[in-house]
């Protein structure tokens, strides 16, 4: 094993001063790491590393397999630029491995993990396990506790302001995916203090693989929603809360794909106002570095966001990253019979105005004349064709929940309790209030084949 020591730590810094040296080692360490960087950073740390790694003859290469874990308190925010910017450059993933922690300047270098794929178009690659500690906080302007004069505060603030202009303009040059959000909490959080990357949501939303995991013992229908939900949190770079979809009967359609995987496609509930159906596609076997398929949204046959899956997020929002269960050697041989089993609800028998209808042969009612098929549902939704009153129709599954999230979640919530429990009043009143705003759509079919939504408030048993 070769080390290489870097000495004294620079006044603009991030985390709490340290005198320690940081050292590199060429030994093989967990996830899959080629390399292993510990210890704090200091001035002379990134010359270290480009010593390390020019004695290792390491050069940038297309889909190269070298990675880097990290274990650093912090320390020279400059030397984690650089050696982020010599990491991007010869295309390395990063890693924070089991009992590890990369706080503060280190994070920074972690962000940089990435591959480069043709073209020079970078790929992100780094991978945070569930029993490390990943940390951000905002540049110190000093180090050391004494009264400081204002000309040293003056030239301080400098270097601090200067280190944010060098790591925008970093994230620039390396296509580095590190969203706004995260800037805005990583300054927002003062040196000395720590933005944990803690749970579930957090990593889903700021797009830090957490890796090996495995899915939760659940229904279907909750490990498609919460990975649609977290897709989404990556999307938006915004918190999503459980229970985004409020839909009745979230499912769509779930079949085998021809190379061995699995794709499964929700109703319309996802993304602006719920109108996207969010499609989760099961790889045949896991991938390198942990990756199990991916999400998309789509509306219309127009994809609007990509994903890469992977099995943490599956779990709520709200669950912590130490609660994760460690994968097994295959955690798709595990899903893919839990995604294509069926777990719908049987039709509940109609009861004055539920939700559902006794089914699944229905009829138009409650027009004069018409009422409009759509492809998806809400009135913004393209309209298919015009159904006559009385025109026989088959329902598709279970109702689905439309309209704005709170309108979603209290009709979502009247629908679930008037099933419990038909006979108490309140929960009738809120049901015919939410069916009489059409805030409850099926999906149907007519004779000639062509399926789409209609408001429930126009459909009755036949």
């Amino acid at each position: 094993m070769r080390l290489f020591p870097a000495l004294m730590l620079a006044a603009a810094s991030l985390a709490a001063p340290v005198t320690a040296a940081v050292t590199l080692s060429e030994e093989p360490g967990p996830m899959g790491c080629t390399a292993t960087l510990s210890g704090p950073l200091t001035p002379e740390s990134a010359q270290a590393f480009a010593a390390f790694t020019a004695e290792q003859g390491w050069q940038a290469e297309v889909y190269g397999t070298r990675r880097l874990c990290l274990d650093s308190p912090g320390g020279d925010y400059g030397a984690a630029l650089e050696i982020a910017r010599q990491v991007a450059g010869l295309g390395m993933g990063t890693a924070v491995g089991p009992g590890a922690t990369c706080d503060s300047a280190c994070a920074l270098m972690f962000m940089a993990g990435q591959r480069q794929g043709e073209e020079d178009l970078p790929l992100t690659d780094r991978q945070l396990h569930p029993r490390g500690r990943l940390g951000f906080d905002a540049p110190a302007l000093v180090t050391e506790d004494r009264s400081h004069s204002r000309a040293e505060i003056d030239a301080a603030y400098g270097v601090a302001l200067r280190s944010l202009r060098d790591l925008l303009a970093l994230r620039d040059d390396i296509g580095m995916t590190f969203a706004e959000s995260l800037l805005l909490e990583m300054l927002a959080t003062p040196p000395g203090e720590m933005r944990r990357i803690a749970t579930v949501g957090d990593a889903a939303r700021w797009r830090m693989p957490v890796t090996p995991t495995a899915a939760p013992d659940a229904p279907r229908e909750a490990l498609v929603e919460q990975a649609c939900a977290n897709a989404q949190s990556a999307r938006y770079g915004t918190p999503v809360a459980a229970g985004i979809s409020d839909a009745l009967s979230l499912i769509d359609t779930a079949i085998e794909t021809p190379d061995g995987g699995v794709r499964v496609t929700t109703l319309p509930a996802f993304l602006g106002e719920g109108a996207y159906a969010c499609t989760v596609t099961l790889f045949p076997e896991p991938q390198p570095g942990g990756a199990i398929g991916e999400v998309s949204f789509g509306s219309g046959g127009f994809t609007e966001a990509l994903a890469t899956l992977y099995p943490y997020m599956m779990h709520p929002p709200d669950t912590v990253l130490t609660d994760l269960p460690v994968a097994g050697p295959d955690p798709v041989a595990a899903l893919k019979p839990v995604l294509l089993a069926s777990d719908a609800r049987p039709f509940a028998p109609a009861a004055g105005d539920s939700c559902w209808i006794a089914g699944p042969e229905v009829a138009v009612s409650e027009v004069s004349e018409y009422v409009n098929l759509r492809g998806g549902t809400g009135f913004g939704a393209e309209i298919l064709r015009e159904v006559p009153l009385g025109e026989a129709l088959t329902l598709i599954g279970n109702p689905v929940v439309a309209g704005r999230q709170d309108e979603r979640q209290s009709c979502a919530a009247a629908c679930r309790s008037m099933a419990a429990d038909p006979e108490d009043p309140g929960h009738a009143g809120a049901v015919r209030g939410c069916i009489a705003r059409n805030a409850v759509w099926y999906r149907v079919r007519d004779a000639e084949g062509t399926e789409g939504f209609i408001s429930r408030k126009f459909l009755r048993a036949r």
